[in-house]
């Protein structure tokens, strides 16, 4: 078991009806024992508002170096 920290950017804008997120994160700092593990991962969300407390999510992911891997999902988001 070891832990590390994330270090990352952002950026969110309107496009049409809904707001796209843009982003970048990587792994700083470890205890693991050896060779620290790398991994950086981008991902995108595009969020359409349904209501006011309702938004329908399609996110996209992709993760490279150490651990490699790819990912898309649709997803219901609800605020109170």
């Amino acid at each position: 078991t070891y832990n590390y920290g994330l270090v990352g950017l952002g950026y969110g804008v309107k496009v049409g009806p809904g707001n796209l997120s843009l982003g970048v994160k990587t792994r700083a700092g470890s205890t693991e024992s050896g060779a620290r593990t790398k991994q950086t991962a981008e991902y995108a969300t595009y969020s359409l508002p349904l209501t006011k407390t309702v938004a329908f999510n399609l996110n996209a992911g992709n993760s490279s170096q150490a651990s490699r891997e790819k990912e898309f999902g649709v997803g219901v988001a609800v605020t109170f």
